[in-house]
């Protein structure tokens, strides 16, 4: 608030010496002030001094409020927790499906194992657990220059286990090699490809060791119920 000093000018009679014997009176006179520069202060009024107020804001529009709250909103798009990519019902971490640890298959000092998750992901990002079904290990053949060239599966020799309701597998006391994933539903069985490579999904089973695959997802699989 800006604030005016105002210089107080004084106004006094001027009468020195005695009183003349004349019928008028002695002029009064204006004493000059040390600051000649400073405003006269104005005569004094009945009316109470008005003082100098903050200008006040416009109030907020409408449409100001709307924008406002498009750039603030804790739900806006950019940072809204149920956006595409950050969803949580997205289908790479979709809440509603979770599935408990198992126990790891055994092994011994001259024997493997393997374990994992077989899952379907739809497009719509419905997650559909592979269950009740075999998953097997295919035994890798090689051509005469020794390179890996064929896979021979056989639902009698080949080590192979039920998944889970989850979708999850453990086959143990497996001879040490590389093998191909198997899924086998009885009535034909294919190999799961590796989606990097779209060749079949090759795994190596160490002595003494388990191999844990994780969660095998795929789009679709040529099995009613999982394709598209």
């Amino acid at each position: 608030m800006a604030m005016v000093v105002g210089m107080m000018l004084i106004l006094a009679a001027c009468g020195r010496g005695n009183r003349e014997p004349t019928p008028e009176p002695a002029p009064a006179v204006v004493e000059a002030t040390d600051t000649p520069t400073t405003a006269a202060e104005p005569a004094p009024t009945d009316e109470p001094t008005a003082e100098s107020t903050p200008a006040e804001e416009p109030a907020a529009t409408e449409a100001d409020v709307d924008a406002a709250e498009q750039t603030e909103s804790p739900l806006s798009a950019q940072e809204s927790p149920l956006s595409a990519q950050d969803s949580p019902l997205s289908a790479l971490q979709s809440p509603l499906f979770t599935a408990p640890p198992i126990a790891e298959p055994t092994v011994t000092d001259e024997t493997g194992g393997v374990m994992g998750t077989l899952i379907v992901v739809k497009p719509t990002g419905e997650v559909l657990p592979v269950n009740q079904q075999f998953l097997a290990l295919g035994e890798i053949i090689l051509d005469d220059a020794g390179e890996e060239r064929f896979a021979g599966y056989s639902a009698s020799t080949a080590p192979r286990e039920l998944t889970n309701e989850f979708g999850q597998f453990a086959i143990g006391d497996v001879e040490p090699g590389r093998y191909v994933l198997v899924l086998d539903v009885v009535v034909s069985a294919f190999l799961l490809n590796d989606p990097e490579t779209g060749q079949g999904r090759v795994v190596e089973i160490l002595p003494g060791e388990v191999l844990d695959l994780g969660t095998l997802q795929y789009e679709s699989l040529p099995i009613y119920g999982y394709d598209q």
